[in-house]
C-alpha cells in the first residue's frame, strides 16, 4: 500500500479550512467536528512519517547486510555475480548517490519478497524469461515537487521499470510493458540515444507527459511485477 503523505497533508488542510468556515458561520458544533477530524489527520501524518523513517532505516540495514554478503555471494554462482554488479559499483564509487543504492535494494527485494530475479547492472537487466528490462530511478526535489525526469539508454526493452522516489523517501514503482509506452520512444529525437520519461503527479494520479499534454495514466502500472516474469 502506498501512503501519499502530500495528499494526506492536503486533505488535512482542506478539513481545517472547513472547520474555519464553519466557525465563521458560528456553527460551533460543525466546526468542532471538522476540527476533530483534522486532529485525526494530524495523528495519521505523524504515524505515517514515523513509518517512512522506519522503512528507510530497515532499507539501510538491509543494504549493509547485503554489502557484507557480497564477498561470499560473488563466489557462489554466476547468477549472483550478475545481480551483484550494481552493488559492486555502489561500494567502489563514492560518487554513487542514495537513490542508486535504493535501486539496488529494490532489485534485491524484488527477488526476496516477490521471487522475481533480474540479472545485470546499471540500468539494463534481464529477467529469468530472457526479457530485457530497463530500470531507472529518479528523485522528486523540493524545487520541483510532483515531477520526475527519468532517462534510459535507447535499447530494445521488453519491460521498463520507472522508480519514482518521493520527498518522503518512498519508492513508487511503475512496471510497464514496452508496447504500452513505445510511442514515447518513437516521438522523441534520438540525438543522445536516450529515452526520456517525464512524470507528474496531480491529486495522487501519475501521468507520463509531453510538452503539450498528459498522455498516459500510470497508476494502473504500480507494482505490476507480473510483467517481469
Amino acid at each position: 500500500m502506498i501512503i501519499d503523505l502530500i495528499a494526506l497533508q492536503e486533505t488535512r488542510d482542506e478539513v481545517l479550512g472547513k472547520a474555519k468556515n464553519a466557525l465563521e458561520r458560528q456553527e460551533i458544533t460543525v466546526a468542532q467536528q471538522w476540527a476533530s477530524i483534522a486532529e485525526e489527520y494530524n495523528n495519521l501524518l505523524t504515524q505515517a512519517l514515523l513509518l517512512q523513517r522506519h522503512i528507510k532505516d530497515v532499507e539501510i540495514s538491509t543494504l549493509n547486510v547485503l554489502i557484507n554478503e557480497n564477498a561470499t555471494e560473488i563466489q557462489v554462482s554466476h547468477q549472483d555475480q550478475g545481480e551483484l554488479g550494481e552493488l559492486s559499483e555502489d561500494t567502489t564509487n563514492t560518487g554513487r548517490n542514495e537513490s542508486e543504492k535504493k535501486r539496488f535494494v529494490w532489485i534485491r527485494n524484488l527477488r526476496i519478497v516477490h521471487n522475481v530475479s533480474l540479472l545485470g547492472h546499471g540500468r539494463i537487466y534481464q529477467s529469468s524469461k530472457n526479457k530485457q528490462v530497463g530500470v531507472v530511478i529518479g528523485k522528486e526535489v523540493v524545487q520541483k515537487p510532483n515531477k520526475w525526469l527519468l532517462t534510459l539508454p535507447d535499447q530494445n526493452y521488453d519491460v521498463v521499470v520507472l522508480l519514482c522516489e518521493t520527498l518522503c523517501d518512498e519508492i513508487i514503482d511503475f512496471i510497464l510493458p514496452v508496447e504500452d509506452i513505445d510511442f514515447i520512444r518513437k516521438e522523441q529525437k534520438k540525438n543522445y540515444k536516450l529515452v526520456k520519461f517525464n512524470i507528474i503527479r496531480e491529486n495522487g494520479i501519475f501521468f507520463l507527459v509531453n510538452r503539450r499534454s498528459r498522455i498516459f495514466h500510470l497508476n494502473d502500472y504500480i507494482a505490476k511485477y507480473d510483467y517481469l516474469v
